[in-house]
């Protein structure tokens, strides 16, 4: 059920990545964060409430409780996900906000605890937490999700190269192209 999740939050990913205008990933993203939230929260206090500590307490045995701690466990990684494919639009409804960056740090390490994620998970984790500045940055960090600035402005200068190139060959064409037809010529006007 947990690869089936992911799968999910991938397509999800994938689905925000594809879309055509910054505005409309700017308000998915938040709805997304919304929701997001909201669970981490209620999972929190439902796991605090049960008395579930993680790395000392054996698994749950309550369905309720397995429950949340699955939904904690999904979440913080897509919050992963999100803080590290989509870091502009991401820490402008995360950084201004304490209550997100506790629950966060809190999930961070409860789910970090738990030593219930795979090396590749364990992964994302470590990213999202340096993105986040959870815990200090690595000297050789760097977010594998994002292009940086300079990737981004020689795609720019490659992408109006290659436009430039097609205006000139719609240029060249049109040259080639002259208009053939019956014609009157000045030298055999005699009769």
């Amino acid at each position: 059920m947990f690869r089936t999740k992911r799968k999910e939050h991938h397509h999800i990913i994938q689905t925000l990545g594809q879309m055509q205008t910054d505005v409309k990933r700017y308000k998915a993203v938040q709805m997304l964060m919304d929701q997001i939230f909201k669970v981490l929260n209620s999972s929190r206090l439902a796991l605090t409430s049960a008395g579930f500590v993680p790395s000392v307490s054996p698994f749950p045995t309550e369905e309720t409780v397995r429950e949340q701690l699955s939904l904690l466990l999904e979440n913080v990684l897509f919050i992963g996900d999100l803080a590290l494919f989509f870091p502009d639009v991401f820490h402008r409804f995360y950084d201004k906000d304490q209550q997100r960056r506790i629950l966060t740090s809190w999930s961070y390490s409860f789910a970090v605890e738990t030593e219930f994620y795979d090396a590749k998970s364990l992964e994302i984790l470590s990213l999202m937490a340096q993105e986040l500045n959870l815990i200090e940055k690595s000297a050789t960090f760097h977010n594998p999700y994002v292009f940086n600035e300079k990737d981004k402005q020689k795609k720019n200068i490659v992408s109006v190269e290659n436009q430039q190139e097609q205006v000139q060959k719609k240029k060249a064409k049109e040259k080639i192209k002259k208009k053939r037809g019956p014609g009157l010529s000045g030298s055999r006007t005699d009769l």
